[in-house]
């Protein structure tokens, strides 16, 4: 099976605009529908290349997005926040005749299908999320500071000293490189032992908008779900990779505290990092699957 060749676009009115989505699907039957969503700086193609030539041998249907400045799909009229993310993806699963699915996020993903759970349960069957970003104050890692002021960024945590510093950093490839030396090495090892990740990062970038990549950033510095993770009521997967260094996006322990004991289950991938999808995708989609399997209905 070609894992690349069902790659589709999907319009809708949001914000005054025409948006596009890009995703790719993935369907040797109807059910389970599971909806997969990168974090920063990633992209559908990273679920194309490293997480689909697993699922292909999965029962299901599996679609994974390029959210709005990523890939082909649409820069936005609007800033590109959590909150206009969640609002683009309702309108992406109306606009696609889905009622109900399991969704699926990695990183700043992960917090977005948290707090898409939270706002509307009726959509979502069951949430899985891998090391979520959930409260940027708390997380902010100084390293991630300092790119955002390499990219002209100001934030309520960056001081104007190292704002707008090195801004010759400009550009996806550069900062995903910056940012996978100094919070995750062994995604990086990983990575580029299980296919071509520079490639299929480099071709994101030359598509993608260095505007919504900043906005994105910046989000993530603001972003606080703590009262939606309180008022989930779908069962609710935690994943967090094995060896993931940074402290900063490993909050996975600080997330299962706040949500209510009666949805929360927890696992760790091993052999993986903070992009555990795409590093060890044997044990994350075996993880995924035996939870999904539990949670059908």
């Amino acid at each position: 099976m070609d894992t690349k060749s069902s790659v589709q676009n999907c319009t809708f009115d949001y914000a005054e605009q025409k948006v596009r989505i890009e995703y790719a699907q993935l369907q040797n039957a109807e059910t389970p529908l599971v909806i997969l969503i990168h974090g920063v700086g990633g992209s559908m193609e990273m679920f194309q290349e490293f997480t689909f030539p697993v699922l292909q041998y999965v029962r299901g249907r599996f679609i994974a997005i390029n959210l709005p400045g990523y890939g082909e799909s649409s820069v936005l009229n609007v800033k590109h926040t959590m909150a206009n993310y969640r609002e683009v993806l309702l309108g992406f699963l109306d606009t696609m005749g889905i009622t109900r699915c399991h969704l699926v996020g990695i990183s700043h993903g992960g917090a977005l299908v948290l707090s898409f759970a939270a706002t509307y349960p009726k959509r979502v069957i069951s949430v899985t999320a891998q090391e979520a970003i959930y409260k940027g104050k708390e997380q902010f890692f100084w390293p991630t500071r300092l790119l955002l002021g390499a990219l002209g960024i100001s934030t309520p945590l960056l001081l104007s000293p190292i704002d707008k510093v090195c801004s010759y950093f400009r550009g996806l490839p550069v900062v995903n490189y910056f940012m996978g030396r100094i919070l995750n090495p062994v995604d990086l090892k990983l990575l580029r032992a299980a296919g071509d990740y520079g490639g299929v990062v480099q071709a994101n970038a030359r598509k993608s908008s260095m505007r919504a990549f900043c906005e994105n950033l910046e989000d993530v510095s603001l972003v606080n779900i703590t009262l939606e993770l309180e008022g989930i009521s779908v069962p609710t997967l935690i994943t967090e990779g094995e060896n993931t260094v940074s402290k900063s996006v490993r909050s996975s322990d600080k997330i299962s505290r706040i949500l209510p004991a009666s949805v929360r289950h927890t696992a760790v991938i091993p052999n993986s990092g903070h992009l555990s999808p795409h590093t060890n995708p044997q044990a994350f989609v075996a993880t995924l699957m035996d939870f999904i399997i539990k949670h059908l209905n």
